[in-house]
């Protein structure tokens, strides 16, 4: 499989520098010194590539725009590319070179293979001229992620290669709801221990909601989807009624925060607790748990209900009833809001489940996990020449 990673830049000359000059980040008996394995162009040459694209910039008046290209990075699985291989930097280069043309059709491309990370990952780095042949600048589809990755995948299949199969992650995109592999496992122990006690699943998880003993984002999520579907709840204000007196949890919307993103306070936690940790931003949740996602729930849930209202109103037997029947759905509600919750937790933690095929050939030694990196407080500049994609 091979992973994309999409940015734009505003200095091509550091970019480029970046990938083909400088030293060898981390040497190893793979790369002997060097940092390009191998190199490829485009409608230019890897040596020339940055005056030759901003030749063009400049014959169509674009040397003036402030992007001048798009910083396109796949990094291949050690399973089909394995550095040990000597014919891998050269198969990873063929299918950067035929994602880019048949994503780029018209457009300069530089690529270089690299496999200096910590990882030891044989990665290509392809810088995209901005503006094409023609002086056509590629549209906000074309920068996407989505869109490179596309063509990623339809490369690696035409040359026989599995493509990336697995809830693709890149910075600055939100998944519909964000998997947190340690809360997954955590919920699954939790529920497993009360079992044990003999009680049901189902049990289980209603008693473990109850005493608030989920992971924080765990019982958030459960908490939010039932809210969501109670029938209480016409409105985003009313939303935030049920979920603070019925779960407690507080939400806070970006534009109350003067924020670009909401946020969930967890109440119920100790408030000498740090606030980082007793609260969760609703992008870390996943899109589905931010605003304009929570409000079209909500819309959607209230025109289905507009078809089903009756048009006689309720003697006073009926209204007690319909008292009774209310608790008794939304208590129904949030059964099958967490049990939906906790059947997709286990279906993502069995695809999770390592197998002996997943281990990189070679030396045999656990590859360190990918660690995240705060890029808050980097420049521009900084953003475009540092990003290294084989860690």
């Amino acid at each position: 499989m091979a992973t994309t990673k999409v940015h734009s830049t505003r200095d091509m000359r550091g970019l480029i520098s970046y990938a083909r000059d400088e030293e060898v980040h981390n040497d190893n008996e793979y790369v002997n010194g060097e940092r390009v394995l191998a190199s490829d162009g485009i409608y230019c040459t890897t040596t020339d590539a940055y005056f030759q694209m901003r030749e063009v910039q400049r014959l169509h008046g674009k040397d003036k725009n402030e992007i001048q290209a798009l910083h396109v990075i796949q990094s291949f699985d050690d399973n089909q590319f394995n550095i040990e291989d000597p014919t891998a930097p050269e198969r990873a280069l063929e299918v950067s070179r035929l994602s880019n043309e048949q994503a780029y059709p018209n457009n300069q491309v530089a690529m270089y293979v690299q496999a200096d990370g910590k990882g030891q990952k044989v990665h290509v780095h392809s810088i995209v001229n901005i503006s094409d042949l023609d002086g056509r600048t590629l549209n906000g589809n074309e920068r996407s992620y989505y869109y490179a990755s596309e063509y990623t995948d339809k490369a690696m299949i035409e040359l026989g290669y599995t493509p990336l199969d697995a809830e693709k992650r890149q910075r600055n995109y939100t998944p519909k709801d964000k998997v947190n592999k340690g809360s997954l496992f955590a919920s699954n122990r939790v529920l497993e221990e009360k079992m044990q006690k003999g009680m049901t699943e189902e049990q289980a998880l209603q008693d473990a909601l109850q005493n608030k003993e989920l992971p924080n984002t765990e019982y958030a999520k459960i908490a939010i989807e039932s809210t969501i579907n109670d029938e209480r709840v016409t409105n985003i204000d009313e939303f935030k009624e049920v979920l603070k007196n019925d779960y407690e949890i507080t939400y806070k919307t970006g534009a109350e925060r003067k924020r670009k993103y909401g946020i969930y306070e967890y109440d119920y936690l100790d408030p000498s607790l740090k606030a980082n940790k007793r609260s969760s931003r609703d992008k870390t949740l996943g899109e589905d748990f931010m605003e304009k996602s929570i409000t079209e729930s909500i819309n959607n849930k209230n025109k289905e209900a507009y078809k089903d209202v009756e048009i006689n109103q309720p003697n006073e037997y009926e209204q007690d009833l319909n008292a009774i029947q209310l608790e008794q759905q939304q208590q129904l509600q949030r059964q099958i809001a967490a049990r939906q919750h906790h059947e997709r937790n286990s279906k993502r933690i069995k695809n999770k489940q390592p197998t002996s095929e997943d281990k990189p050939r070679g030396s045999g030694k656990t590859e360190p996990s990918n660690r995240k990196t705060t890029t808050s407080n980097r420049k521009t500049r900084a953003k475009t020449r540092g990003f290294e994609l084989g860690d």
